[in-house]
């Protein structure tokens, strides 16, 4: 089991994260942070089962609205894939399992049969897009996605294959590097690019994963 390190950004007020018991109306303060305060929390009391109320949620909608702040590679020392993923999508994360080794920063799309990520198999945005790897990982293991849908309107950092400038729209090629995704309607592209860059560089991308028209 890992603690996970929660941080109240606001100078000024207290951060109260409610949780509903699952069996009555009423919910109650499970954590409560001072302003600039920081609270450990052990994974094994964050209950992703609990409900589908919002009150059960407002660990990840503390996140969410920025009302809360972890470093995002802490969740990697969690235990319990459901408590990563409960907690990541707050932040827009998911973690997924590797299909093949990617590195971070690469554009995936999930095989349908298996539902692993892997990398772009045509290259122009025929496959329907998930979202970026945010570390490097290899066959079999789980890592972060910056992940469709909770991620949109999230920026994101991605490696370019090309000149791309802002206001492009982009898809992976066969790498899962950027690419200016063709015009041709009913492709699929990651968002678009925010802060371009060249070949080998990384640009960001304000994620919104759609078809061209």
């Amino acid at each position: 089991m890992a603690n996970l390190t929660l941080t109240n950004p606001s100078a000024t007020q207290y951060l109260n994260i409610d949780v509903d018991a699952g069996d009555r109306e009423n919910r109650y303060t499970r954590w409560s942070i001072a302003p600039e305060g920081v609270q450990c929390i052990d994974e094994a009391d964050i209950n992703p089962y609990i409900g589908t109320y919002p009150e059960t949620h407002s660990l990840p909608s503390a996140l969410y609205e920025g009302m809360a702040t972890i470093v995002e590679s802490d969740l990697d020392n969690i235990d319990s894939i459901a408590v990563k993923n409960f907690v990541g999508k707050g932040l827009g994360l998911h973690y997924m399992t590797l299909g093949e080794d990617i590195n971070a920063n690469l554009i995936v799309y999930a095989d349908a049969t298996s539902g692993y990520a892997y990398l772009p198999a045509a290259g122009d945005g025929a496959e329907q897009i998930v979202g970026v790897t945010r570390q490097d990982g290899t066959t079999g293991q789980y890592v972060r996605v910056k992940c469709w849908p909770t991620a949109n309107d999230a920026t994101v950092t991605v490696k370019a294959a090309e000149t791309i400038a802002v206001g492009d729209k982009v898809c992976g090629d066969t790498n899962g590097e950027a690419v200016v995704v063709p015009t041709t309607s009913d492709l699929w592209y990651l968002g678009t690019c925010t802060v371009g860059g060249g070949t080998g560089e990384n640009i960001t991308v304000s994620i919104s994963i759609a078809q061209n028209d």
